[in-house]
């Protein structure tokens, strides 16, 4: 419609040449504001952001230049002119490039979509193995030397629950439990189940007390999990250790597991740390078993 008006205006006027242009101008300057004014945007999203204002921009510039130098008196002059060639040239490069930056940042957010169903357990809804693993990771590459914790928790008689109450009770447990972990976590942590009923915390900038504390109360919460059949109480026990550096995950989860396994063997549903950790904790807030 915008064509069939300014088709008579003389070309090379400002009024034909803004008015011929604008179009264009406003809907990439408009898409890249889209683009810009979301938060939390990849560095390819801010560079396809950028790369719309300018190619935006350059219309409006495609414009004050047909002014300056002149786009011909008509179609067949217009194409002899050097503006045809800039304008078409510097066009096809930009929106060319447009095209290929939308493309690579819609290819990687399918690629992180995946790799997030893949690192997510269905049923808790928090990571699973692979994913805990990277996000702890993450986390100690922004801070590899600091004082951190790791949380290891087994839910007691789960083959119990299962074989008395069946299957879809033991999903219920899971479900319920995951959902608890995700409402008390700290934003900054990373939850994983690992396992069946082994599930995983990990706890940047955290001491090893403040740890405890955190895993008493999800300990005491475990046990009025909803929705489950009468009778039937669930509890959990939990084997904690500080990880102090990235080498040293591996020994912290060793040390974890063994705290977990000193829990289950003095009776389950309780909290334990290292020896060394559980005699520095008491000193601070006071027996950390149940």
């Amino acid at each position: 419609m915008l064509s069939y008006v300014i088709y008579d205006l003389p070309r090379g006027t400002p009024l034909q040449a803004f008015s011929y242009q604008s179009p264009f101008a406003i809907v990439l300057l408009d898409s890249a504001f889209v683009v810009l004014s979301f938060r939390g945007r990849q560095m390819i999203d801010r560079f396809l952001g950028v790369l719309m204002l300018f190619t935006g921009l350059h219309f409006l510039a495609k414009a004050g230049l047909a002014v300056w130098v002149g786009a011909g008196s008509g179609a067949k002059d217009y194409i002899h002119t050097n503006y045809a060639l800039i304008s078409q040239s510097a066009t096809a490069i930009l929106v060319v490039a447009v095209g290929l930056t939308l493309l690579a940042a819609l290819v990687l957010e399918i690629m992180a979509d995946q790799r997030s169903e893949s690192e997510r357990d269905t049923l808790s809804a928090i990571a699973n193995r692979r994913g805990f693993n990277r996000q702890v990771q993450t986390f100690l590459g922004a801070a590899s030397h600091g004082q951190h914790a790791v949380i290891l928790c087994d839910l007691d008689h789960f083959k119990r629950i299962n074989d008395t109450y069946g299957h879809h009770v033991g999903d219920m447990v899971i479900q319920s439990f995951g959902q608890l972990m995700n409402e008390s976590a700290p934003k900054r942590a990373a939850l994983g189940r690992i396992g069946g009923e082994e599930f995983a915390i990990f706890l940047p900038d955290t001491d090893i007390s403040a740890a405890a504390l955190f895993a008493q109360a999800l300990r005491a919460a475990t046990m009025t999990l909803p929705d489950l059949p009468d009778g039937l109480i669930v509890t959990a026990s939990f084997g904690i250790s500080p990880v102090t550096s990235a080498a040293g995950l591996v020994d912290s989860y060793r040390q974890a597991d063994l705290a977990l396994y000193a829990a289950k063997n003095a009776g389950r549903n309780q909290v334990r740390l290292t020896a060394l950790d559980e005699a520095e904790a008491s000193d601070k807030h006071g027996d950390t078993r149940a």
